[in-house]
C-alpha cells in the first residue's frame, strides 16, 4: 500500500464495523487535488498494523486517524505509537468529533503534529500541499499545529459541499463488508451523508462546543 495520504479509522469492541463515509468524502476531495489514498478501518488493531507493515516503496505525506469519544481512544493512542515508531519523519493528523471537542488538548499530545478542526475537505489537501512542498500553515483555515512547541490554531474552516454522494470512490473499501439489513426490508442497506449541521446546542452534543461553528444545516 503505497499512497500519499492514509487515514486511519481505530477500531472498537463496542460497536460493528462502521462504513467511512466522513473518510470517503475526505479522500472524494484529495482525489480530485491529485493526491492518492488509502483508508484502515478494520475490526481489531492486529489487523491495521499488519496493513500498516504492508507500505512502501514509497512513505506516505503523512497519516491521518480519525476519533470519537471514548474507548477508541485507547487503541487511537497505540496505533498512532506505532506509526510514530515505525514512520517517525511522517506527520500525523488527527481529526473526527473529539479533536473537534478538544484541539488543544489534542495538539499538546507528542503523537500530535497536526489537527483538523471541524470539516476538513477543504482543509486537508491544502495541509499536505503545505507539507509537501515545506511552505507555511498559518493561511490554511480550520486546521491545529506546533511551531516552535507553540499550538497555533487557525480561524473556523470553511463549510464543504455536500453534492458529490454519488461520485465518492467507493472503490477503495470493500463495500460488502459495511452492506446492512433492516427490519423494514431489504439486504443491502448503506449510510449516507445528506446534510450537516443543527441550529440546537444541547449540551452532551459536540454541537455545543465553541470551537468550531456547526450551526448553519446544510442539505444534499
Amino acid at each position: 500500500m503505497s499512497k500519499d495520504f492514509i487515514l486511519i479509522y481505530p477500531p472498537t469492541a463496542t460497536r460493528a464495523l462502521e462504513f467511512p463515509i466522513g473518510g470517503l468524502h475526505l479522500a472524494h476531495s484529495l482525489l480530485e487535488n491529485s493526491f492518492t489514498v488509502g483508508i484502515i478501518n478494520e475490526y481489531s488493531e492486529e489487523e491495521i498494523l499488519r496493513l500498516l507493515g504492508q507500505i512502501g516503496p514509497g512513505i506516505p505525506i503523512a497519516f491521518g486517524i480519525s476519533i470519537v469519544s471514548g474507548r477508541v481512544m485507547i487503541d487511537a493512542i497505540s496505533i498512532a505509537q506505532h506509526l510514530r515508531k515505525s514512520f517517525p519523519d511522517t506527520p500525523i493528523i488527527w481529526g473526527g468529533p473529539h479533536v473537534s471537542t478538544h484541539p488543544e488538548q489534542t495538539l499538546k499530545s507528542s503523537l500530535v503534529d497536526f489537527i483538523i478542526n471541524g470539516e476538513g475537505e477543504n482543509s486537508l489537501p491544502k495541509i499536505l500541499k503545505a507539507i509537501k512542498s515545506k511552505t507555511d500553515f498559518k493561511d490554511i483555515r480550520g486546521i491545529g499545529y506546533k511551531h516552535n512547541e507553540i499550538i497555533e490554531i487557525t480561524s473556523s474552516a470553511e463549510y464543504s459541499q455536500l453534492d458529490k454522494v454519488f461520485k465518492l470512490p467507493y472503490n477503495l473499501l470493500n463495500i460488502d463488508q459495511y452492506y446492512r439489513k433492516l427490519n423494514i426490508g431489504g439486504d443491502r442497506w448503506l449510510s449516507g451523508l445528506y446534510s450537516r449541521g443543527c441550529p440546537y446546542k444541547c449540551s452532551f452534543c459536540i454541537n455545543s462546543n465553541e470551537n468550531w461553528d456547526n450551526s448553519s444545516v446544510r442539505f444534499h
